[in-house]
């Protein structure tokens, strides 16, 4: 099926503006566009001729396409007709012998207006987007804020490495400072029973303060918040709605441990706390145990 422009228009941007905003991704939403963020990689979904068109930038964009790409490839329950089919056009070229390959053209530099948007759009993002936040008492940067930080001072960053099995997330990441030489590393761990346990209860909680009566009860073994079977949740049954979004959190951990590594070593070279607040707590709670003794 073909939709036109105006159609596209009416139906899919409202829907990835809509999903975008759950997700936490800030979009920003023009007449024939959608941009959002994740972390410090922007999407922008753009109605062009009839189409849906992607410009992107950033570590994580390719993700972030990917994720649109699934919620556009779904027949969401506002859509009459049957969702619009993002899969390229393939065109199998004729078999000729004795030619000589077409040579491809080379990408064009975006123009200065092109990028005049870009840095407008990014502008408008970073007004709205928070870059810190207040816990136990205190603001710390959040890890859009350490990287505004990071652009100001001159930073960059490298991914050393970054492994992922079925139990465990691994990121080492380099902040380096090019003018000097000097770097600092630091490396995120997540576990992926304590990553679930941790998103099933956040979830939860979240989906309970909403509807009362989604928990019934926590998982004496895991501590995982047991769900009202009869409730539903978009049209799908809560356990199933669960089970799907905790699965898709951990298909994108890998995004969560490199910014997390980045973060931290990113901290160290700026010469600010860079400790977790349970490092922290773990802290005084030593100080406090020791204290009696002297």
């Amino acid at each position: 099926m073909v939709l036109k422009s105006d159609e596209l228009i009416e139906k899919v941007l409202p829907s990835v503006y809509s999903w975008a905003k759950q997700k936490g991704y800030e979009p920003i939403k023009k007449d024939r566009s959608v941009t959002m963020m994740k972390g410090t990689s922007m999407l922008k979904v753009e109605i062009k001729d009839g189409e849906v068109v992607y410009g992107k930038n950033g570590d994580y964009a390719d993700d972030l396409q990917r994720e649109v790409v699934e919620l556009l490839g779904i027949k969401p329950s506002s859509f009459e007709d049957e969702p619009v089919d993002m899969r390229p056009e393939v065109t199998v070229p004729a078999v000729v012998e004795n030619t000589v390959p077409e040579k491809k053209p080379k990408a064009r530099a975006p123009t200065p207006k092109q990028q005049s948007e870009a840095k407008e759009e990014w502008d408008e993002y970073a007004k709205k987007k928070e870059t810190g936040y207040r816990i136990s008492g205190r603001t710390e940067l959040s890890a859009f804020g350490v990287s505004k930080i990071m652009n100001q001072a001159g930073l960059c960053s490298e991914v050393i490495k970054c492994i992922r099995n079925e139990n465990v997330i691994c990121a080492m990441v380099r902040v380096i400072d090019p003018k000097t030489g000097h770097y600092r590393e630091d490396a995120k761990v997540i576990d992926r029973e304590t990553f679930w346990t941790m998103k099933a209860i956040d979830t939860a909680a979240s989906q309970e303060k909403a509807r009362p009566g989604f928990i019934i009860g926590f998982n004496e073994d895991t501590g995982r918040p047991i769900v009202n079977p009869e409730r539903t949740v978009n049209g799908m049954p809560a356990q199933l709605w669960m089970v799907q979004q905790l699965t898709h959190s951990w298909h994108t951990a890998d995004g969560l441990a490199v910014t997390g590594a980045e973060r931290r070593a990113a901290l160290k070279m700026l010469n600010r706390e860079w400790r977790d607040d349970d490092e922290l707590q773990h802290e005084l709670d030593e100080a406090a145990a020791i204290e009696p003794a002297k």
